[in-house]
């Protein structure tokens, strides 16, 4: 579960906590220092939420001795400021930091330029460290071609990952809800938390739906047999949300998975090389696309990483 940490201190979410914690992986979600995090995380009135997080965040490590982690989301306002968004963490002692980028933005490949030059600065940055932080940003099994028969859809929401609303109605994702689709879509109710779920042929029918979802039938050609598939994620929600359909992906994020494909070469083989592992980290993205974003000597350069 992952939080803001705005109602944390309330005391029926506190007793849910401390009744089920052995048995919760939970984060309180900041975005970087206070000025950083209040310019995107606002209440209604315009004022920031960053103090509330923050203070849930320190509780929770604090009394359930949980190890050192939070999450980081990445919009076109912040993503200037990445770098610092991970020097706040590592000061803060945080080794785990989980980060990814929204699907809602109109990426381009502008945004992935700065996107390469903020995660070049912060492999530099991580690398001259004398501990390890676990940035999810850097993912050494990414950035293949995917095996054809692998058709396994990337996103939780269409089955694997159930949510109910305060009232106890049960949706096969929070993406689903009528808080998450904004007045765009009809909210999908597959049941609730007394009759159960999937239980007639209205709920059934959504279940089909969601079930026959493969990365084969939401994929163009272009997406399936892209060099650099693996690890290139969705989510199935906003689909729906954007389409009417979970089984249309938007692909909105290409350009930012492309540039984080090559920062991931430049961090793995510096990483490789300070730690002195005979490994070496190749690049499948094409030379077209690349340039795209880097300038061919660039390009050239980071190469030249791999071949060392």
């Amino acid at each position: 579960m992952a939080s803001n940490g705005t109602v944390y201190f309330n005391p029926d979410v506190q007793e849910f906590i401390k009744k089920f914690y052995t048995r919760l992986s939970f984060s309180v979600s900041i975005d970087g220092p206070k000025e950083m995090h209040d310019a995107c995380r606002i209440f209604p009135d315009g004022s920031g939420s960053w103090e509330l997080a923050k203070r849930a965040q320190d509780d929770y490590n604090a009394r359930f001795n949980h190890s050192i982690g939070t999450k980081a989301t990445i919009a076109r306002n912040n993503l200037p400021y990445l770098k610092d968004l991970i020097v706040y963490y590592t000061e803060q002692g945080f080794t785990l930091i989980h980060a990814n980028y929204v699907y809602e933005e109109e990426w381009n490949f502008e945004d992935a330029r700065l996107l390469y030059d903020q995660m070049i600065s912060i492999a530099d940055y991580i690398l001259a460290l004398d501990y390890e932080v676990d940035l999810s940003l850097f993912e050494e099994n990414f950035f293949t071609p995917k095996d054809e028969n692998d058709l396994q859809n990337w996103c939780g929401g269409t089955g694997k990952m159930l949510a109910f609303d305060p009232d106890g109605k049960a949706f096969p994702c929070i993406r689903y809800m009528a808080s998450s689709l904004n007045g765009e879509q009809e909210p999908l109710c597959i049941g609730d938390c007394i009759k159960g779920i999937y239980c007639d042929e209205e709920t059934c029918k959504i279940r089909d739906m969601l079930t026959a979802v493969t990365r084969r039938t939401q994929n163009t050609d272009e997406c399936f047999y892209c060099s650099i598939a693996s690890g290139c994620s969705n989510c199935s929600g906003w689909d729906y949300q954007l389409s009417g359909s979970p089984d249309i992906r938007c692909t909105r994020i290409c350009p930012m998975h492309k540039a984080r494909s090559l920062a991931n070469a430049y961090y793995w083989n510096k990483y490789y090389r300070k730690n002195n592992i005979a490994k070496r980290f190749h690049r499948y993205l094409e030379d077209e696309e690349a340039l795209k974003i880097l300038s061919k000597s660039e390009l050239e350069e980071l190469d030249k990483l791999e071949l060392e």
